[in-house]
């Protein structure tokens, strides 16, 4: 916005007040030369309306004359920028090009780019107000992202598997529930880098306690279409098996589980016996029964689908590393379980003022964690996210991960072209 001072009142105006001003006047001109009134001086000061008052009469006096007439012509009020509109324009194209490439750039790398676009360096202020002026462009943390799985989650993979397999195996039979089984792994002492605290302003560094136990644990989980969720399984390190006793020593439902493998992974008699408790757990009213999981060597075994087939229950696999895309607890549920998992670690050491985990604590804070993450609204949202319930191939398709599925508007990659870089073009 523009500013012109005149004595202790200030002036303020937009280049939009400048154009509704110099269209009064053109039309001012072409009525006067239709009178006697052309042959007199025009006159810039104008009181007649709001708008035309916030204009200075020497501003609008100078850019009638230059022959202004649209907001494009009006100089952008205050020194030059550090880079044109046009600059710019290619500057933000190329941020988003980058991004969609799977290759985000920092505020380094724009700093480098704007110094040899104009050889001048750019401060905080600088990129507060350039951020300001591109409200599509904002900071992010990227996530990390395996090079096996971004080759693997291509569009032509993910629709091949929707079209060939998932529709196929809903029109063969009419499933009353469709399951989703994953595991994910946390630490006992799960890394809280990216949380912010409040401590003392100038403070030189702000320590946290560390349990110093970076102990892994898987997590079993199975949700459901209908917004529900099967008992959990746990397994932990160690060779001695765990009994009902025990599970309820640590504060969990009788129906939960806790199992042990001496690498705390999943393997294959653990998981025949998590699917023999889930069946348990199955109503008439679920069946038959749908289970979409990944497809890791522990539940590929020939003896347990034909055990689930005879109660009722399919096991279908996922496609090779796109659980990140199809997996409804990837998607809506693990993301939410370890944040809140890693803040119920926190409240136990802080409030009870311990160093090490007893495994009641450490039950605790996983049960903690699945009652605010496996919910029935993140269950729903994962399930929608992934195109799984509803189907919808196109939600599936959309996601952020997908490679080819998607580019920012206007730089649509044709069949077997490149997509060309944005600063390329205007070299």
């Amino acid at each position: 916005m523009g500013r012109e001072k005149k004595g202790k009142v200030r002036k303020l105006w937009t280049p939009d007040d400048v154009v509704y001003v110099l269209k009064q006047l053109a039309r001012r001109r072409k009525q006067m030369s239709n009178t006697d009134e052309s042959k007199e001086p025009m006159s810039f000061t104008s009181t007649s309306n709001a708008v035309a008052r916030r204009v200075p009469p020497s501003t609008i006096e100078r850019w009638f004359r230059k022959g202004y007439a649209t907001k494009e012509q009006i100089p952008r009020p205050g020194p030059a920028g550090t880079l044109t509109d046009a600059e710019e324009t290619v500057l933000v194209d190329w941020i988003l090009f980058c991004a969609e490439l799977r290759m985000p750039v920092t505020r380094a790398d724009i700093a480098r780019q704007i110094h040899g676009f104009c050889g001048r360096q750019v401060s905080n202020t600088w990129f507060r107000n350039f951020f300001a002026r591109h409200p599509i462009l904002s900071l992010r943390t990227p996530q990390p992202l395996e090079a096996s799985r971004q080759k693997a989650a291509s569009e032509a993979s993910i629709r091949k598997w929707f079209t060939d397999v998932y529709t196929v195996a809903l029109a063969k039979k009419q499933y009353s529930t469709i399951f989703n089984m994953d595991e994910t792994g946390v630490s006992k002492d799960p890394k809280q880098g990216n949380q912010r605290v409040v401590a003392r302003r100038g403070a030189r560094a702000v320590l946290r306690q560390s349990i110093g136990n970076s102990e892994h644990i898987t997590v079993v989980e199975a949700i459901s279409n209908k917004g529900t969720c099967a008992p959990p399984m746990f397994i932990v390190k160690g060779k001695a098996s765990v009994n009902a006793e025990t599970v309820a020593k640590s504060g969990l439902p009788g129906s939960w589980m806790i199992a042990v493998t001496e690498s705390a992974w999943i393997d294959g008699p653990t998981f025949n016996r998590w699917l023999r408790a889930f069946v348990r757990h199955l109503t008439p009213a679920d069946k038959p029964t749908l289970v979409v999981m990944d497809n890791h060597s522990t539940h590929v075994d020939p003896v347990t689908l034909k055990w689930a087939a005879e109660q009722d229950v399919d096991l279908l696999f996922l496609p090779a590393h796109t659980s990140h895309v199809l997996q409804p607890l990837d998607v809506g549920v693990f993301g939410p379980f370890k944040r809140a998992y890693g803040e119920a670690i926190c409240e136990i050491t802080r409030t009870e003022a311990v160093s090490t985990l007893t495994r009641a604590q450490l039950m605790r804070a996983l049960k903690t964690a699945h009652d605010k993450a496996v919910t029935p609204a993140n269950i729903a949202a994962g399930f929608m996210a992934t195109g799984l319930w509803p189907l919808d191939i196109d939600r599936a398709l959309g996601t952020k991960y997908i490679k080819g599925a998607e580019r920012f508007p206007g730089q649509r990659a044709p069949s077997g072209k490149h997509v060309v870089d944005p600063l390329l073009q205007c070299s």
